[in-house]
């Protein structure tokens, strides 16, 4: 259930969600434009909005430009320096504000499960196209990894009746040890003078890396 949370849809893709995901920085626009047209109507050259937890968004207007308030101000708390008011569109913005994150989760959540709506329709394709991307992918590491190591396509017939390895490496070994410092080893076992080897050595000298 951890896409309830949210956060996992990509920005642009949904006007409304794009607004909810950035409404701090909307919101702070906002209310910038809010105070610069209360200041310009009322005359109040000192008027302030501000915010707190127990009060929300609120009009600071200090004690001596009181007498300028409209009516349209909602007084929410008087101080000693001033009166702290509120208004519709403030209000307004308020509730965008504080409800934007369960919104936005709510449109995401939305959006998520329309998208599940269209890949349940299209399983059966999605799947086939997973498959073989899988295969190319797939073949695309084996092909990179022989250019970048050098390696060799063995030749194969019904008529080979031999292995013959020249330059021989183990690729798992070659790559753990210090570069260079790996010996490639010739290998002919061809079923009549060399149908059996014996291999000695001491221990860590590379005998089962050679068998290999």
């Amino acid at each position: 259930q951890a896409y309830r949370l949210g956060g996992y849809i990509m920005e642009g893709y949904n006007e409304q969600l794009d607004e909810y995901l950035n409404m701090d920085k909307t919101a702070r626009q906002w209310l910038d434009d809010l105070e610069a047209r209360e200041k310009e109507e009322t005359g109040i050259k000192t008027l302030k909005i501000h915010y707190n937890k127990v009060f929300g968004y609120y009009i600071e207007v200090s004690k001596s430009f009181t007498d300028k308030d409209p009516y349209r101000y909602q007084r929410k708390q008087t101080l000693v320096n001033g009166e702290r008011y509120t208004t519709d569109e403030l209000k307004e913005i308020e509730e965008k504000v504080l409800s934007a994150s369960e919104n936005a989760t709510a449109i995401e959540n939305k959006i998520f499960a329309n998208l599940k709506e269209i890949c349940f329709a299209e399983l059966s394709k999605l799947q086939s196209t997973a498959r073989a991307l899988a295969n190319i992918d797939a073949i695309l590491s084996f092909a990179n990894v022989s250019v970048s190591n050098r390696y060799t396509k063995p030749v194969i017939t019904p008529k080979t009746k031999c292995v013959k390895i020249k330059n021989g490496r183990h690729p798992v070994v070659e790559r753990l040890v210090d570069s260079g410092s790996y010996v490639p080893n010739d290998t002919v076992l061809d079923g009549d003078e060399n149908r059996t080897m014996v291999i000695t050595g001491p221990n860590m000298a590379g005998k089962s890396t050679y068998m290999r």
